[in-house]
């Protein structure tokens, strides 16, 4: 598998901060936001969705893998 980096920052703006968002496929393109996933995969469905949970601000998160 190749590694990707997305510059998710054309895609998600400071208003989706703590809520979830729904992108397509190719993750260049915002399909939905809410605060309940639920409710967001109603709106979204699961073909070619990628769901994510947005942090809050000022919450960064590190991986590491092997």
């Amino acid at each position: 598998m190749k590694n990707r980096n997305y510059d998710l920052n054309k895609v998600i703006k400071g208003e989706h901060a703590g809520k979830w968002v729904a992108l397509n496929s190719s993750q260049t393109k915002l399909i939905g936001a809410s605060d309940s996933f639920k409710e967001l995969e109603k709106k979204a469905g699961r073909d070619g969705v990628i769901y994510m949970k947005v942090p809050e601000k000022g919450v960064s998160y590190a991986f590491s893998g092997t």
